[in-house]
């Protein structure tokens, strides 16, 4: 499975650059990351970054994201666990990545990272124990992260949330997800925020 439908960006575009950015999951559960030259037409080499990697469990899928500075952030490597993340070592670069950082707070599956007003927003589904799991974010500004803030708050016990954000060009965030009730196997309604 890709899980393309819950986590994303998997490639974003620079302007300044005129390169899209690419990660995405290889076969054995790692990450990779490519350019393509907008002005050349060319894809670059891929890059293997490294980090921790789910043992056969294709929920890691990476999420990609540039920051102010054009530093690129991939998150990965998550599936009620840890939220893992690597930074480049220079803008633009895909040549050379930090070590691997996580995430902190509770465990998290379904990375959505999006840059705005310099701040990175990291949405995920958080994982709140025994079958209570609900959708949250946190951001990041480069050194520390916010403390997590939960969106829903539905009754725990069989519910598992998958969902979509987006961010439009006037800065506000779109979310829309459906419920999972575990105990009979259904996805359930379908519900929609916006933040101010």
């Amino acid at each position: 499975a890709f899980y393309g439908n819950t986590i994303f960006p998997n490639g974003i575009y620079s302007p300044s650059q005129n390169k899209t950015y690419i990660v995405y999951q290889t076969t054995s559960y790692g990450r990779k990351v490519i350019y393509f030259d907008h002005n050349s037409k060319t894809f670059s080499s891929a890059v293997d970054i490294g980090g921790t990697t789910l043992t056969d469990d294709a929920h890691g899928v990476p999420s990609i994201v540039l920051d102010a500075d054009g530093y690129i952030y991939v998150f990965y490597g998550s599936h009620n666990s840890t939220q893992y993340f690597k930074r480049s070592s220079n803008p633009y670069d895909i040549s050379s990545w930090n070590a691997e950082q996580s995430v902190p707070g509770i465990a998290k599956t379904y990375p959505k990272a999006f840059l705005r007003d310099s701040l990175i927003f990291l949405f995920f589904r958080g994982d709140y124990g025994d079958w209570d799991s609900q959708f949250a974010f946190a951001t990041f500004n480069g050194t520390d992260w916010s403390d997590i803030e939960k969106l829903t708050n539905f009754d725990p016990g069989n519910t598992y949330i998958y969902g979509i954000v987006w961010l439009d060009d006037q800065g506000t965030f779109h979310l829309a997800w459906v419920w999972y009730d575990h105990a009979n196997d259904l996805r359930k309604n379908l519900y929609y925020m916006k933040s101010d």
